[in-house]
């Protein structure tokens, strides 16, 4: 077995700044076989979706049982070992003559179990699980050492998922500014177009409205004369209709 502080050193030294969630599991099997030797290992990390205990990484040992399973991918909280240790955020460890009919595990070696929590402050955020045949290498001062352990990883582990909820938040923050952006350009397309539309309504208008104006004008300024003038405007009108129209007889 290694040394404590070497193993947790090294643990440390194994995490860098864009440590995926994977990763930080994966080295806490490594560091846990390091320090306990050929046991098996799984750990478990809690879901709110699920409301459940999953399997996050798991190993073998050499010296595994042949007719044992491999741990379950998840575990309800309060449910076996690990997830009674889950509920009350308090490791336990089993001797083999408790376990020596352990259904769980589909044989009647004799084995000893470990389960710690992984806590983040006062709350267990998963599990830690250790089986292991043969012999009995499990005790308080293993415990407490990989409770310290559990510690650091916890740490590790809500940074992890802090950073990934945060690169998911940009991602969505991201395209809702391309989308905005989108939008105001559509926004300043249709908006030009109206400004447009409104200025040819404006122009054609303006020759017509002129016109009556000006006449309205005329005729309050002199009214006789402007119905004279009408009048003559509109016979000049009706004969010009009476000539177009007997050419088109004509024709």
């Amino acid at each position: 077995m290694k040394g404590q502080l070497q193993i947790i050193k090294a643990f440390t030294n194994s995490m860098s700044a864009n440590t995926s969630l994977e990763k930080v599991c994966s080295e806490l099997v490594k560091k846990t076989i390091d320090y306990f030797g050929a046991v098996d290992v799984a750990v478990y990390l809690y879901t709110d979706k699920t409301q459940e205990l999953v399997r996050t990484a798991f190993t073998i040992g050499e010296q595994r049982n042949p007719y044992s399973a491999h741990p379950p991918e998840s575990i309800i909280p309060g449910k076996g070992l690990a997830g009674s240790v889950f509920r009350a955020s308090k490791h336990q460890i089993r001797n083999p003559q408790k376990n020596r009919n352990r259904s769980a595990a589909g044989t009647t070696m004799p084995c000893t179990e470990m389960a710690v929590p992984i806590n983040y402050g006062q709350k267990s955020i998963g599990v830690i699980h250790l089986t292991e045949y043969h012999q009995s290498t499990f005790n308080e001062d293993g415990a407490l050492f990989l409770s310290v352990l559990c510690s650091i990883a916890s740490n590790l582990i809500i940074k992890t998922i802090a950073s990934t909820r945060l690169q998911k938040t940009e991602i969505k923050l991201n395209r809702t500014r391309t989308f905005n952006a989108r939008e105001k350009v559509r926004f300043k397309e249709v908006n030009d177009q109206m400004e447009e539309i409104l200025y040819s309504l404006s122009h054609d208008f303006r020759g017509p409205v002129l016109t009556t104006m000006s006449l309205i004008d005329r005729m309050a300024s002199d009214p006789k004369r402007f119905a004279e003038r009408s009048e003559e405007h509109t016979s000049e009108l009706q004969s010009h209709s009476f000539i177009s129209y007997a050419v088109f007889c004509l024709k």
